[in-house]
């Protein structure tokens, strides 16, 4: 049997089911250990242990050690318990808890990253590898981590992507000629500052509706903030099966992030909408996706600090080629199902073997 362990809350965390579909269709049996910090309770539902115990997400470091301990204990016991054959470990944070389990099962776990955090930091980074060098197979979800994450073991890149949304792409960029050219958020609020620059951005310009889905634990300050502008909306939390529509409203996708470590090498859910629905995304070309956005013309990136940002997108928006947008997308997309396929491939090998 294997285990799955997150530190997160698996409804929240779609790149669970990667693996789980991958185990299902080898007929394999598997469990997953996840913690849900809005629950105050600890359930187990069918094989599925959920952990609860309530935790800010942005609250201090300080405030979250009680808690993650008191998770680190609720696995062992578990693990102490069913004796898996195989683990998937999931994130740096949950490896961090387990340095145990590292040893523990040492070639006998697939260990999937997908954030940076604390790189920077020598020892940090030498967890990592340490982590990458017992592991039997290494996932990333960007290429951009690849500085981050290296050693023996093979690395692979794990997309955030549906093969089922691949399928059911849009392959049409229809063009808006006549009307207010309309910016789409759709995700989590987070950067309370960055995010007020923005409001404000397209805010003052009358040729742009600001149109934002999803939810954070400032969205009533953003939406406050946001109350002095006509043109800018805030529509709340949505639901994941009405995303598509909600994107098909959009005439480019907003997939701008401040540049910060961690920032910096990710590639967030919001570049594959773009792709699969053929949106024109506006990123920050500070950031590694902003110059994949760039290089593989996908849309328009400029630079954080930049003074004339909405100018250069109108100008871009107006003058862009909906046809070979189009084609820029399917190229790109083709080189991630490449990808994807090596992923299946490689997690299905080391689960059969």
């Amino acid at each position: 049997m294997v285990g799955l362990i997150y530190v997160g809350w698996i409804e929240r965390s779609p790149f669970v089911k990667r693996y789980t579909d991958i185990l299902d269709s080898e007929n394999i049996q598997y469990e997953i250990i996840n913690w849900n910090r809005y629950r105050e309770d600890s359930i187990f539902e069918g094989n599925i242990y959920t952990y609860g115990e309530k935790v800010n997400h942005f609250s201090k470091l300080a405030s979250k050690i009680k808690p993650m301990l008191n998770f680190r204990k609720y696995v062992k016991g578990i693990i102490g318990q069913k004796q898996y054959d195989k683990l998937v470990i999931l994130t740096t944070q949950t490896a961090i808890l387990f340095p145990d389990l590292i040893t523990k099962y040492k070639g006998r776990y697939v260990f999937d990253y997908r954030d940076a955090s604390y790189e920077y930091l020598r020892l940090y980074k030498s967890y990592v590898t340490h982590v990458v060098n017992n592991s039997v197979l290494s996932c990333i979800s960007s290429p951009g981590f690849k500085e981050y994450v290296c050693g023996k073991s093979p690395i692979v890149i794990s997309h955030n992507m549906k093969r089922s949304s691949y399928e059911g792409r849009v392959t049409e960029c229809k063009k808006r000629e006549d009307e207010k050219i309309v910016m789409g958020f759709v995700g989590v609020l987070r950067e309370y500052d960055y995010f007020c620059k923005m409001i404000d951005m397209f805010g003052k310009d009358s040729r742009f509706e600001f149109n934002i889905y999803g939810g954070g634990d400032n969205l009533d300050k953003f939406i406050d903030y946001a109350a002095k502008y006509d043109n800018v909306t805030f529509y709340g939390k949505y639901d994941e099966k009405d995303k598509d529509n909600i994107i098909s409203t959009f005439d480019m996708m907003c997939y701008n992030y401040p540049y910060t470590f961690g920032n910096y090498p990710a590639v967030a859910n919001k570049f594959y909408d773009g792709l699969i629905h053929k949106k024109p995304m506006y990123a920050n070309l500070d950031t590694y996706s902003g110059k994949i956005v760039n290089d593989n013309g996908l849309g328009i990136s400029i630079k954080e600090n930049d003074l004339d940002t909405t100018q250069k997108i109108y100008d871009y928006y107006t003058s862009f080629s909906a046809k070979e947008f189009e084609e820029n997308c399917e190229r790109v997309l083709r080189n991630i199902i490449k990808e994807d396929d090596n992923f299946n491939e490689k997690v299905r090998e080391t689960f059969t073997n």
